[in-house]
């Protein structure tokens, strides 16, 4: 593991350094899908479409009393990207189906239905100073999280035309920092926050 906190200029050729050498090792297993553009209104989204099974192990039956498996407790080293924070690690999706695909970790265990902190923010936008693409967090497994341990996500712009997302689109125009909008155009209930300083 890197000693030296991972730069936002730092994390793009390291990423492409470590994705090289995990692949190498078979560390990193991506799973293959086909991707598909589908239009719907004025946003055009990318499907990924499962074309064989998936390489991601089935969760081991856990015998009574004992802890569940977490990955993310002793990562990977040949998944590791660096360290973003004393408390966040930067660490490659083993089974992506977007190349990539990054994950910012807590160091220490944190439920991953627990609200986001300010360091999860800053360990984030070290993250997209580096990497402009999009950013999420599965808040529980209702949400779609596949492990217990606090991850976020970032992949790579995933839009036509650059776009970090497809809904982009949709948006109106950023507010400024610390101001709160919402957009017509989406049919649900959201709000837009600038963000920065």
């Amino acid at each position: 593991m890197n000693t030296a906190p991972l730069t936002p200029e730092a994390l793009w050729p390291r990423t492409l350094e470590v994705t090289r050498h995990a692949l190498e090792t078979g560390a990193l297993q991506p799973i293959t899908t086909e991707a598909r553009t589908v239009t719907q209104g004025r946003a055009t989204f990318q499907v990924r479409i499962l074309g064989r099974v998936a390489l991601k192990e089935r969760p081991r039956p856990v015998p009574a009393g004992a802890a569940p498996f977490n990955p993310f407790a002793h990562p990977e080293p040949d998944l590791v990207v660096g360290d973003v924070s004393p408390a966040h690690v930067c660490l490659l999706n083993k089974f992506n189906v977007v190349e990539h695909h990054l994950l910012v970790v807590t160091r220490d265990f944190e439920s991953q239905d627990a609200l986001l902190t300010a360091g999860d923010f800053d360990a984030l936008a070290t993250c997209l100073e580096g990497l402009d693409g999009l950013a999420f967090y599965n808040a529980g497994e209702t949400a779609g999280a596949s492990q217990r341990h606090k991850h976020l996500q970032l992949v790579p712009p995933l839009g036509p035309d650059g776009l970090r997302a497809p809904v982009e689109a949709l948006l109106p125009a950023l507010p400024g920092p610390g101001r709160v909008v919402a957009g017509g155009a989406l049919p649900f209930l959201h709000l837009l926050a600038g963000l920065g300083a």
